[in-house]
């Protein structure tokens, strides 16, 4: 089954993420969130059928030939397949760091650089451990609501 525009667009935004937390250039990080937010407002065609005609997806507002490949990409292997790979290869752990609440990519480039974090347990460990405290911006209430948000996540998990 071919994926909706709004599954790919989902893809880019989490794209997006992950260059900004690998500090990849604004220009890319920015060109990667204006694709997603073209194609999720409705500004573009059904992709999957365009493509599968043999449509330039670079012909549409806010996508160049690099996210034209990376939407057929997309398109033929499932959008977030396409992103676990990238995390995979060069941001192992990214992803899920970045699914607690309060952590963007700028937190989560610094969490990996200054402790190596890649992991939810890996946050978990740092911040009942006190290295977490270390990290310039993570004060005492930053530092307590990351882990309310980690016990609800771990409740949620559970849950499911």
């Amino acid at each position: 089954m071919s994926p909706t525009n709004a599954e790919i667009a989902e893809a880019l935004a989490r794209m997006a993420d992950l260059l900004e937390v690998e500090d990849e250039q604004g220009f890319r990080v920015r060109a990667y969130r204006n694709a997603a937010e073209t194609i999720e407002d409705g500004g573009a065609p059904p992709l999957a059928e365009m493509h599968a005609a043999g449509g330039d997806l670079s012909t549409l507002d806010d996508i160049g030939k690099g996210i034209a490949a990376r939407i057929g990409e997309m398109i033929e292997r499932g959008p977030m397949d396409v992103v676990r790979a990238y995390e995979r290869e060069k941001l192992p752990g990214a992803l899920e760091l970045l699914r607690v609440p309060g952590l963007g990519p700028k937190r989560v480039r610094k969490l990996r650089a200054t402790l190596g974090l890649t992991s939810l347990d890996d946050l978990r460990s740092a911040t009942r451990d006190g290295r977490l405290a270390r990290v310039p911006g993570f004060g005492a209430k930053t530092i307590e609501g990351i882990a309310r948000r980690l016990d609800k996540l771990a409740g949620d998990e559970a849950a499911d």
